[in-house]
């Protein structure tokens, strides 16, 4: 009985979805909406900014007005409603993945915790690096511009001066960096001389994603479909709600990495 309950209670909402879904996938609509963002206008105006008709436009905002995403002042402009609003700022999420798509089909994003799924809209500031001399080019960008700190998150140990192939510049002592790397990687640090006290480092099992970030510049890299983490292409820029996701991101990891007992006199976090 409950069950067949919940069963139709699912079913009313996705027929309520479905038809909340259809007056927002109609090009023109989706277009008001979007005119109306931040701004009231009267109808006159937003037919001649849609470039339809003024009969055709009063039936779309009629459609807005009856399924609550705009409203309607007393003088006559319209204007997004807070649930208008809402679903303009979910939208950005769907954006990024119709514009990313044949790149996300080839990357799993699913690794992320939910609560970054639910941001990717946020990924849609950034630039797209196509090719593994982009991503070279945005992690040189990090490093060399950092005037405050370096946030580093790999598969590979990124540690300044550990190897000769890392190709990481000397510690500045007023740029305070953080690295998270694999855990497997722990045998080699043994042999590390202690860094300066204002680089602290941490470890996760499997790193599924790289950040690269300072305090102006970011850039995040994805696993491909068979988890291995892919540096040939991701997204970098300067916006900073793009930069506060990925900083988010990182402290994230921050939090699940844990600390190697024998590396804690050394690597203070």
């Amino acid at each position: 009985m409950t069950n067949g309950l919940e069963v139709k209670r699912k079913e009313e909402a996705d027929e309520d979805l479905s038809e909340f879904l259809f007056e927002l996938s109609n090009y023109d609509r989706l277009r008001l909406l979007s005119l109306l963002e931040s701004d009231e206008i009267n109808l006159s105006t937003l037919a001649k900014k849609s470039s339809n008709s003024v009969q055709e436009t009063s039936r779309h905002l009629e459609r807005l007005l009856k399924s609550s995403l705009i409203d309607r002042k007393s003088s006559g402009e319209y204007f997004a409603s807070s649930v208008g609003q809402i679903c303009l700022r979910q939208l950005d999420t769907l954006e990024f993945v119709v514009r990313n798509r044949d790149y996300l089909f080839e990357h799993d994003l699913s690794v992320l915790p939910v609560k970054f799924i639910h941001r990717l809209g946020e990924l849609a500031r950034a630039n797209y690096a196509r090719n593994v001399t982009d991503v070279l080019h945005h992690t040189e960008a990090v490093l060399k511009g950092a005037r405050k700190y370096v946030f580093l998150m790999a598969d590979q140990p990124l540690i300044p001066g550990f190897r000769e192939d890392n190709a990481l510049p000397a510690l500045d002592e007023h740029v305070h960096w953080k690295s998270i790397i694999p855990r497997a990687e722990i045998p080699q640090i043994g042999s590390v001389t202690a860094p300066p006290r204002n680089f602290e480092l941490r470890f996760l099992d499997k790193p599924k994603v790289a950040i690269a970030l300072n305090e102006d510049f970011a850039g995040v890299t994805f696993s491909d479909m068979k988890g291995r983490l892919d540096m040939s292409a991701g997204f970098a820029g300067s916006d900073k709600i793009f930069h506060e996701w990925c900083l988010d991101l990182f402290f994230h990891y921050c939090d699940e990495a844990g600390l190697e007992p024998t590396i804690t006199t050394n690597f203070e976090f």
